[in-house]
């Protein structure tokens, strides 16, 4: 079983389909064994899974279960990460007051179970989603800039504490929203270069799309449409390679304002 979650994570940043398959087996082994930890924190990953290829509606149904089950069995670090998860479908679809519920949630608990990883990368969604960024047809939380900004600047710390330099990218391409949606278009172009720059050292190819789309965001949001088309329709193949759905419609969704 441990060796299935493994070699799904693996996977997870190289083939989705691969990486599908292997959560799903890691769910039938947890099953098979009876353990109901396991199989919570399988079903945890094969939500994840279903986020990234744009099934979060799919995602939010087993996450409250997988939630429910692991605060049952006071699994802090499992109910964290799962929380993480139910926060990013919740975003997924919209529900920004679900997301950042979760995400404050989860933060809670990482810092409980000193969980650095999963406290950055809440931090860094929280920052982005309590922010007006991408909330055009959605309820806001309206949080002030000095909040969000407060957030995004802890995940890069806990993500630099543990020497993550991906969650440093996470950080810094979810930043850029944030700061475009404040009107700091200089803060939003180094975040979302730098954070490019990194996710391609370190060879995150999903890290990558997201600021690509975030990179593209801001360009469009700078009005520099010509630069945004080149990031965009860049970003956009390389997204359709992985198979990256959320990202693919956000570049999409930018490159047809674009034009």
């Amino acid at each position: 079983w441990r060796t299935t979650v493994a070699l799904g994570h693996l996977w997870t940043y190289r083939d989705y389909t691969r990486a599908g398959d292997l959560f799903g087996h890691a769910v039938e082994l947890a099953r098979q064994l009876g353990h109901p930890i396991q199989l919570a924190v399988s079903q945890s990953h094969l939500a994840n899974w279903l986020n990234n290829v744009g099934e979060p509606a799919r995602a939010i149904d087993l996450l409250r279960e997988t939630v429910a089950t692991l605060e049952q069995h006071g699994d802090v670090e499992g109910a964290a990460h799962a929380l993480q998860a139910l926060g990013e479908a919740a975003a997924q679809l919209g529900d920004r007051i679900l997301a950042v519920s979760s995400m404050d949630r989860a933060i809670e608990l990482s810092r409980r179970a000193d969980n650095k990883i999963v406290l950055s990368v809440c931090l860094a969604l929280r920052a982005a989603l309590a922010s007006p960024a991408l909330t055009e047809t959605t309820l806001s939380i309206g949080d002030p800039a000095s909040r969000c900004e407060h957030d995004h600047d802890e995940a890069i710390r806990q993500a630099d504490a543990v020497g993550w330099r991906a969650g440093h990218a996470l950080a810094d391409y979810l930043g850029s929203w944030m700061f475009a949606s404040f009107g700091r278009l200089g803060d939003a172009l180094a975040g979302a270069r730098s954070a490019l720059d990194v996710a391609k050292e370190v060879e995150q190819r999903l890290f990558s799309d997201g600021a690509n789309a975030s990179w593209g965001g801001v360009n469009l949001a700078a009005l520099d449409h010509v630069r945004a088309i080149q990031v965009l329709e860049t970003g956009l193949e390389q997204a359709r390679g992985l198979g990256s759905a959320f990202y693919i419609g956000i570049m999409k969704a930018s490159l047809a304002e674009a034009y």
